[in-house]
């Protein structure tokens, strides 16, 4: 006999996962832009670097290299030191602007592009660059340093956590003089298939660190990535330089990988000068072309970040975008996916967590563009937020759920453009505990219809609430009223019966188990561990709405990765990736 669903506890769900095999992500890094991307928050953050660095002794005009053999050859940056019949910039005068800027900048006898730095040498590490970066930074005073370093400790074996801390140390040494760090990714290694294939771990470490330390990352493998043999020389480990030598900027010239590197070194000098230096404008947050149209996608947002805030990851192609939506805000985010316009392109509505805020950000699915911008509640409150989206007024267009995460159990919908449709408090007795919220249909009323999750002390209890008539339509707790934590919860017509029902997941501290409900009945649908018995760290969930219909999905918000899955309703694992790097363990928040 099957029990009640008051009577279900976690450790007597039923274990229902496949063991699939491990799919490659497309890292994050492929679609970094060459030349880096200074947002207003990094810009503000970095003039501070440099305003230290100033008062330090160190000179705008003089900047250094550090790295390995690619980095020492005197194929990089020495032929731009003196002028040069081969070296071709009229076609951008900005260029040529920088080139004479840090000509005139002094380093003993040298000017930045012929100085032969202390802090690379050939066959270098991480770990080298990293004990002769202070005296390079003494000596030269400058107030830029050009970081590539990483393709000999993938052919000595360093691992890449190590790589990874001693990025890190170089990165605060840098800052910590006043000089502002920019990483270089590497370019391939065709010589050796084994290390090759440590490429994209590394490289994306270097995305990563400049993410989570905001400092610009200039994305060189990428640029390498249109030229012949990926601009490698036949040594099948140096890049491939031009016949007139690495000053040859001309057409033909950059079809060389060090022509390449001197002419993306001298942009990327250039973004530095314009924008750190000039006060130049910082880039837009828009994501222009790089945008995913949200018909087969999912979206994370990312738990105390210090570098995006929210990834959005592609089903199908297996794409992923990393961005921020609010600039200069480092909390988590809480992200739904759901048409807001009416066009049929799941639309992007992102909340700030904790700390943040009450600011909701509606983004068009179709073309990463702002659709509106609005504050939920107060200014004043900074407890978080969870949101959701839903139909709630019938009118064919999804409308914005959104509940306070802390202090109160608040709800408001509002229409995509801000204008508030409805306003109520979830729980009795001024619950203080928070919420989660989601939205479905649950009466076949034509109508979304609002769920609420007790956050803090709630005792797992989940109401439903119709808008469109003003009533309670079902109120449970989702693990027994004795369960003491909070939950996640997710909406959506998973077995395709037209009926929307209630899955809800644990926060942690027990095993990670899912219940999917019938809510207007609390029938129990299927219960499952979604990690396994063992695992006890929190698990998110999301309903994810396609053309085949809603899917559950689930990300582990709390484990040392972000574990992506999705089920069907008989706990089956249908599809798992990993969003993140193993190690990563600043948590997640999912929407669909």
């Amino acid at each position: 006999m099957r029990p009640k669903p008051h009577e279900v506890s976690p450790l007597r769900c039923r274990l229902g996962l496949d063991r699939l095999e491990e799919r490659e992500v497309p890292a994050s890094f492929t679609l970094t832009p060459v030349v880096p991307t200074l947002t207003a928050a990094m810009t503000a953050r970095l003039s501070v670097v440099l305003q230290d660095g100033q008062g330090r002794g160190n000179h705008a005009n003089v900047f250094t290299r550090a790295g390995d053999s690619i980095t020492f050859a005197n194929d990089f940056l020495v032929p731009l030191g003196t002028p040069s019949a081969a070296t071709d910039l009229s076609g951008d005068g900005s260029l040529s602007d920088t080139l004479a800027y840090f000509r005139s900048g002094s380093v003993g006898v040298n000017n930045s592009f012929t100085n032969p730095s202390r802090a690379a040498r050939g066959g270098w590490t991480a770990a080298d660059v990293l004990q002769n970066l202070p005296a390079e930074l003494t000596a030269s005073r400058p107030a830029f340093v050009l970081i590539m370093v990483g393709t000999n400790d993938i052919g000595l074996g360093v691992p890449a956590d190590t790589y990874r801390q001693n990025l890190i140390k170089i990165v605060e040494t840098a800052v910590s003089a006043g000089v502002v760090p920019v990483l270089s990714t590497i370019p391939d290694i065709p010589l050796y298939p084994t290390a090759q294939a440590n490429i994209p771990t590394f490289n994306q470490i270097v995305q990563d660190v400049g993410e989570t330390l905001q400092v610009p990352v200039w994305n060189y493998w990428r640029a390498l990535q249109r030229l012949p043999g990926s601009g490698i020389s036949s040594d099948g480990v140096h890049p491939s330089v031009s016949p007139n030598g690495g000053g040859d900027l001309t057409t033909s010239g950059l079809g060389f990988g060090y022509n390449t590197r001197n002419v993306t070194a001298l942009q990327t000098l250039d973004k530095l000068r314009r924008v750190l230096l000039l006060g130049q404008e910082p880039d837009s947050t828009s994501l222009g072309d790089a945008w995913l149209p949200l018909t087969s996608a999912v979206t994370l947002g990312t738990g105390d970040t210090n570098g995006f805030q929210v990834q959005l990851f592609d089903t199908r192609t297996r794409r992923t975008l990393a961005f921020d939506v609010f600039e200069g805000f480092r909390g988590t985010v809480r992200v739904s996916l759901g048409d807001v316009n009416r066009d049929g392109v799941p639309d992007l509505v992102a909340a700030a967590g904790p700390g943040g805020t009450p600011h909701i950000k509606v983004i068009d699915g179709r073309n990463g563009t702002l659709l509106a911008s609005f504050f939920a509640f107060d200014p004043t409150y900074l407890g978080g937020l969870s949101v959701a989206i839903g139909d709630v007024n019938g009118d064919g267009a999804g409308d914005i759920v959104v509940g306070t995460a802390a202090g109160t159990d608040h709800i408001k919908t509002f229409t995509a453009a801000g204008r508030l449709i409805n306003s109520f408090e979830a729980f009795e007795l001024g619950f203080a505990g928070g919420v989660q919220v989601a939205a479905s249909d649950l009466n076949r009323d034509g109508y979304a219809d609002v769920v609420v999750a007790a956050g803090a002390g709630g005792h797992g209890h989940v109401v439903a609430y119709s808008v469109a008539t003003n009533r309670k339509l079902a109120s449970f707790y989702a693990f027994g009223a004795e369960y003491g934590g909070s939950v996640s919860i997710a909406a959506g017509d998973f077995d395709g019966s037209g009926e929307g029902q209630v899955a809800v997941g644990t926060s942690g501290g027990t095993a990670a188990c899912v219940i999917v409900y019938r809510p207007l009945t609390t029938e129990w649908i299927c219960g499952f561990f979604a990690y396994g018995a063992g695992f006890q760290g929190g698990v998110g969930l999301s309903a994810v709405t396609h053309s085949g219909g809603t899917e559950l999905w689930s990300v582990s918000s709390t484990a040392g990765t972000a574990d992506v899955r999705r089920f069907d309703m008989l706990g089956t694992t249908k599809d798992r990736f990993m969003l993140y790097e193993p190690g990563y363990s600043r948590g997640a928040t999912f929407g669909g």
